[in-house]
């Protein structure tokens, strides 16, 4: 009730907390909320930078001194935890704001992974193909954008562009029109989830020793692809075969959502791959651009 009625109560309130039980992870949590709020109340690009930097920060600090009270159990922490985990991610990408990225950055790993470094696996091939030609072997490091991935579904990806488009129409949005650059780029990070075993935004190799390493940030990959204008944001989705039920599960929720149908959108790529016995069969990968 208090974080409802009164922001800046519960910022007060908080404060003391944490000076007088420094140890204890709640104080952190309720700012790093206060700090959540200021960031999307704020327009101006330097604010919202700083406020999603205290934010990671004092989320990162409740999570490192959770002993006891099981904080990161609880549905308020979770749901916090995953408003953070998209924002700290996708803000630094679009922001044109530089001077506090990395800082964001940093703080935003340490913060997904509890402290755990992210290994860079250098690239193992040096894939220079036509495209024409289908590639049946992995992927690794940060694509050149000239890697071709076949278009197999094309019915059920013209079906998700219809479907996204006309409700833009219905709330008086301009409809968005296909991409291939971009296509292209969402198509091969489908292929790579199935045939590198994950499900990220963050490109991944699976390595020789059974572990999965970092290969490239999101936007970094799809610039390989796609030059031209502001990309937007991206969506996945994993298991399922058709583009109805894909549809249905990102429009129901709030952060794919908000992509699929933000005003700015003018381009789309859209990739629907599968891979016959990989762990999810089915990869779904959606970007836009201005």
């Amino acid at each position: 009730m208090v974080e409802q009625n009164s922001p800046e109560k519960l910022e007060k309130v908080a404060t003391r907390y944490t000076k007088l039980f420094s140890k204890n992870p709640s104080g952190y949590f309720f700012l790093s909320k206060v700090q959540f709020s200021k960031f999307t109340n704020t327009q101006e690009d330097k604010e919202k930078s700083k406020h999603i930097y205290a934010c990671l920060k004092l989320a990162h600090t409740a999570q490192e001194l959770d002993k006891k009270i099981q904080l990161v159990e609880q549905d308020e922490w979770l749901v916090h935890r995953e408003k953070v985990k998209y924002e700290g991610y996708f803000y630094p990408l679009g922001t044109s704001y530089t001077d506090n990225v990395e800082k964001i950055r940093k703080k935003y790993y340490s913060f997904i992974s509890k402290g755990e470094k992210s290994y860079m696996l250098e690239s193992e091939l040096n894939l220079e193909v036509p495209r024409e030609q289908k590639i049946d072997t992995l992927f690794y490091g940060m694509p050149s954008g000239k890697e071709h991935v076949k278009r197999e579904f094309v019915e059920e990806e013209e079906k998700m562009l219809v479907l996204i488009n006309q409700e833009r129409t219905k709330m008086g949005l301009p409809a968005m029109k296909r991409d291939s650059a971009l296509s292209a780029a969402c198509r091969y990070q489908a292929y790579d989830m199935g045939t590198q075993h994950y499900v990220s935004h963050r490109g991944q190799d699976l390595g020789a020793d059974g572990r999965v390493y970092f290969a490239n940030y999101t936007f970094d990959r799809i610039r390989q692809f796609y030059n031209k204008t502001k990309l937007l944001g991206e969506n996945i989705s994993w298991g399922r075969d058709n583009a109805f039920y894909t549809y249905k599960g990102w429009y129901n929720s709030p952060a794919h959502n908000k992509i699929m149908f933000n005003p700015k959108n003018r381009l789309v790529g859209i990739g629907f791959i599968h891979i016959l016995g990989s762990e999810e069969e089915y990869y779904w990968v959606l970007c836009t651009a201005e």
